[in-house]
């Protein structure tokens, strides 16, 4: 089974050669988190605040790759190169 970090540094890698612009997009929602957990005083809820973040990240890598994958296949490209 893949690790949920070596499945989401695939996404990421992915949707950076897919499109560049939104890996960006990403990374500053997930830096707003990882504010949050810096900002968390107890070392329980730093994990839970760790845990969301990277929740939040795949979620968002979801949701973009999703998208450019319906964009493929509105336009019938079905070349993801």
């Amino acid at each position: 089974m893949v690790s949920r970090n070596e499945r989401i540094d695939h996404k990421a890698r992915l949707l950076k050669g897919l499109d560049a612009e939104r890996e960006v997009q990403l990374d500053d929602a997930f830096t707003n988190h990882v504010e949050d957990i810096l900002r968390a005083t107890r070392t329980r809820e730093c994990r839970l605040e760790i845990d969301n973040a990277i929740e939040v990240y795949e979620d968002a890598l979801n949701r973009a790759l999703y998208e450019l994958l319906e964009k493929h296949m509105a336009t019938g490209n079905l070349s993801l190169a």
